[in-house]
């Protein structure tokens, strides 16, 4: 069964523009060969409600994937250890319906 994921990705705010698509692209290779890549949003430089790592600005990457569940334990493995990533969130949504393939939609209030 196919599941939705929405992988969140933190980088250090003074990482260069060309290290950052190095650390997106490694990450992305850590992912299965099964999975298929939906999209992927740059939210950009965010200040830091505080410091990590001392830093006070992040870089944020979403990237939004269609995937079985079996491999995802690997990859939280392999993020953890990730050098370019200050923090990263992997969010498991419901499964994906037959034929139909699309980013999570945010729920209207």
């Amino acid at each position: 069964m196919l599941f939705n994921y929405e992988l969140t990705l933190m980088t250090a705010g003074s990482l260069a523009e060309a290290d950052l698509k190095k650390v997106i692209e490694k990450v992305k290779k850590l992912l299965p060969k099964e999975v298929n890549i939906v999209k992927e949003d740059d939210w950009g430089l965010k200040d830091l409600a505080y410091h990590i790592d001392k830093n006070a600005k992040a870089r944020m990457v979403q990237v939004h994937f269609v995937s079985e569940s079996a491999p995802i334990k690997d990859l939280n493995k392999a993020l953890n250890i990730e050098e370019g990533l200050m923090r990263y969130l992997l969010l498991k949504h419901n499964p994906v319906k037959e034929g139909k393939v699309e980013p999570v939609a945010k729920k209207k209030k």
